[in-house]
């Protein structure tokens, strides 16, 4: 698994949640050139989705130009999809203080912070071609299912059936977790936005608790950044007299404030001078 690419697949919008989880196990299966193979149906098992939505979403994908397939041939006749991830494509999105917030696929042109975010050059590329690198698989999981699955189950894919070499499991340890974290934690900075007491607000993070479960892991840290950047956007745009009820980061990351319902009131600004407008008194189409 390569961490780098994990942490650009959680921060790019891809506009499909699944296509999202998708990308995801892609990135978790790949080297750190980018280049995985696993079968649709191994996909399916891990996102808990069905094969035929994985073959849906990967296609989708490969339309973007983020990802590549090509088929690689088996000795025995057979057949099985390589993937290569192309994030050296994406745009990425910084906000107008300049930090990095996201991604944007290939040809997209929608900031993700809102109209007042820049977009930039063009990333540095992670990788090269198949041919750059060995095709080592840096999994916590095995890259392939069981082997000699039945030819029909194949029948609408090019996937191998070939005996795959076998991969020890490994767990998703309190060591993996803490490296999870660590790399995530400049995202959450950036979106959070306030910036005070960095160093504690760290310690805090990496004292986040995880699931066992890497996908579920992944899941949850997305969901607090996504959480830490409607936080972030919101005081960014209140008042000036409001700015300074924003929470401090390790406030926030203790209370584990990503878990509230709703985000917080921002009382408005008063207009200057006490004038009044009246549009906010009478609604004029009630008349």
């Amino acid at each position: 698994m390569s961490m780098e690419l994990m942490v650009k697949a959680m921060k790019t919008k891809v506009g499909n949640p699944l296509r999202k989880l998708v990308l995801l196990k892609l990135a978790d299966n790949a080297s750190d050139q980018g280049e995985c193979w696993p079968s649709y149906q191994y996909i399916a098992d891990q996102c808990e989705i069905s094969r035929r939505a994985v073959v849906g979403h990967i296609n989708a994908l490969i339309e973007t130009g983020v990802l590549s397939k090509t088929l690689r041939k088996g000795e025995k006749g057979n057949s099985s999809n390589v993937y290569l991830l192309n994030f050296h494509l994406l745009k990425p999105v910084y906000n107008d203080k300049g930090s990095l917030i996201g991604y944007l696929l290939p040809g997209e042109s929608v900031a993700l912070g809102g109209a007042d975010a820049a977009l930039g050059g063009a990333d540095a590329a992670l990788g090269g071609g198949a041919a750059s690198a060995p095709r080592t698989s840096h999994s916590l999981e095995p890259v392939n299912e069981s082997v000699n699955e039945p030819k029909d189950h194949l029948s609408d894919s090019a996937e191998s059936n070939e005996t795959a070499p076998v991969v020890v499991d490994q767990k998703f340890n309190a060591k993996a977790k803490r490296e999870l974290l660590a790399h995530s934690f400049e995202l959450f900075w950036n979106a959070y936005q306030r910036k005070d007491n960095r160093k504690a607000s760290e310690a805090k993070w990496l004292k986040i608790p995880l699931p066992n479960d890497r996908e579920q892991a992944v899941a949850k840290i997305q969901l607090i950044i996504d959480q830490a950047q409607r936080w972030g956007d919101l005081y960014a745009a209140a008042p000036a007299d409001q700015k300074q009820f924003q929470p401090m980061p390790t406030t926030w990351i203790n209370n584990e404030r990503w878990n509230d319902e709703q985000l917080p009131t921002i009382r408005q600004q008063a207009k200057p001078g006490g004038a009044i407008d009246w549009n906010d008194v009478f609604d004029p189409e009630g008349f």
